[in-house]
């Protein structure tokens, strides 16, 4: 089991975890800055990718559905489909 560390907190709270398939979702709070995000760690792509949640998100949307929250905030990284749902 991975330890995940943010941008902006090197030790935050995980709050929630799921996993699978190779893919890794983590819902993390800082209690130092009061701010939380998820991290979603790809095992077959090598990504990892932290999702900072604002002000207006709601954060077990983010946690339930992170890669349709990807494409939405312009994703730097390269293409992110999730394994099911790559094109044939």
């Amino acid at each position: 089991m991975n330890r995940y560390r943010l941008t902006f907190d090197a030790n935050p709270k995980e709050l929630a975890r799921r996993d699978a398939a190779g893919s890794h979702v983590v819902l993390l709070w800082s209690r130092r800055r009061h701010r939380a995000a998820v991290v979603v760690d790809d095992d077959s792509t090598g990504e990892l990718v932290e999702l900072d949640i604002r002000e207006r998100d709601n954060p077990l949307d983010l946690y339930e559905h992170p890669y349709a929250h990807l494409k939405a905030r312009g994703h730097p990284g390269k293409p992110f489909d999730p394994p099911n749902l790559r094109a044939a």
